[in-house]
């Protein structure tokens, strides 16, 4: 485990569970994000981090883009892949803590 992130970086754990699906792929298609449930949850901040705008247990939302410039440590079974992404806060546009019911 990780022990702390430095400067304005945030440490988020992005776990993506596949969904259940009657579809048949054939060899040569490629399964997606689409495939998958995903939750992210930011788990460490940096001290460089303004804390009144993100604190751990915050859901962050990024791009695309934001995965591909940060630092990942990835395990992964059948079904499940686990996520560590160390990335830069300015990646992330917005928090979205709300409940879905």
């Amino acid at each position: 485990k990780m022990k702390r992130i430095l400067g304005n970086r945030v440490l988020i754990e992005q776990i993506m569970t596949k969904k259940e699906s009657n579809l048949i792929l054939t060899a040569k298609q490629k399964e997606d994000t689409e495939n998958f449930e995903i939750e992210r949850k930011v788990i460490m901040v940096g001290l460089g981090v303004n804390k009144e705008e993100i604190e751990v247990g915050d859901i962050p939302v990024f791009g695309k883009y934001a995965v591909e410039d940060s630092i990942k440590i990835v395990s992964k079974t059948d079904d499940v892949l686990v996520a560590h992404l160390v990335m830069n806060v300015d990646n992330i546009v917005g928090i979205d803590n709300l409940e879905i019911k």
